[in-house]
């Protein structure tokens, strides 16, 4: 449907069509829902030539979605960087300032149905265990070693984690440390956030430790006869976006033991 709308300039909104959903007002009285599953085109009653005029950068044309089909008033817009939907700014709780709309302008928007979204991925991966365990094996083992062994086929995540891993090998300037570490996701993280919006699980990623990082790990320190890698059982519940329905699940995690040097 986007593709279409960038090929044409101008669309009407069949009501007869999308009534058979739920019932939206062609008029536009209806304020638009930010949780709402459903794409609305915009139904505005200005001019083709209208649309010509230099409006606001974040007042949309008519041929953009706009989730509430209300005609467009020259209020501001803002899109979400995810499911591309418009909002107003008032629909979405945000003032019409000169302050507010130079923040929107700067920053990123995610609308509350895709919130959920962007809880696992490469978006949160600083907060999760599985990547603080990649980050040490990196410190004890040279990442291109680890790239070697990487297969393409072990999900998106592994894909992403070798762009983040590819990323610190080009910048052997400076040591590995925490700020080097948080420069490699920022650099990627804005490029991937779009594979990600339908990630559920990072079983992916486990898969990812296991195949790639933890044997070139072992075979890093075989000499000094640590045992690296132990295996542990977790037990979590799995949520589902869709249906709401929970389930228990027992994952076999592998454990990574990094040993220091007090001396």
């Amino acid at each position: 449907v986007h593709e279409r709308l960038h090929a044409q300039k101008w669309y009407k909104v069949d009501k007869e069509e999308i009534s058979t959903k739920e019932d939206v007002s062609i008029k536009g009285t209806e304020r638009c829902d930010e949780s709402a599953a459903t794409n609305r085109i915009c139904n505005d009653s200005q001019s083709e030539e209208e649309t010509n005029d230099d409006t606001h950068d974040l007042t949309p044309s008519e041929e953009r979605f706009c989730i509430c089909c209300e005609v467009n008033d020259g209020s501001p817009y803002l899109q979400c960087d995810i499911c591309d939907n418009w909002y107003h700014f008032r629909c979405v709780g945000l003032s019409t300032s000169p302050d507010t709309t130079d923040h929107v302008e700067r920053s990123n928007f995610t609308c509350n149905r895709c919130l959920p979204l962007t809880g696992r991925g490469i978006c949160n991966i600083g907060n999760s265990c599985w990547f603080a365990a990649i980050i040490q094996a990196i410190k004890v083992t040279d990442a291109g070693q680890i790239l070697k062994n990487t297969s393409p086929t072990i999900g998106t995540v592994a894909d992403e984690i070798r762009r983040f891993l590819f990323e610190l090998e080009e910048d052997k300037t400076e040591p590995l440390s925490d700020v080097v570490v948080r420069q490699a996701i920022k650099t990627i993280a804005e490029e991937v956030r779009g594979p990600f919006t339908n990630i559920t699980s990072q079983q992916d990623a486990s898969e990812f430790f296991a195949r790639c990082i933890s044997d070139a790990v072992q075979r890093e320190n075989v000499k000094s006869n640590t045992p690296l890698v132990t295996t542990t059982f977790l037990s979590e519940i799995i949520s589902c976006l869709n249906c709401g329905n929970s389930e228990r699940r027992q994952q076999s995690l592998p454990m990574l033991t990094i040993t220091t040097d007090n001396t």
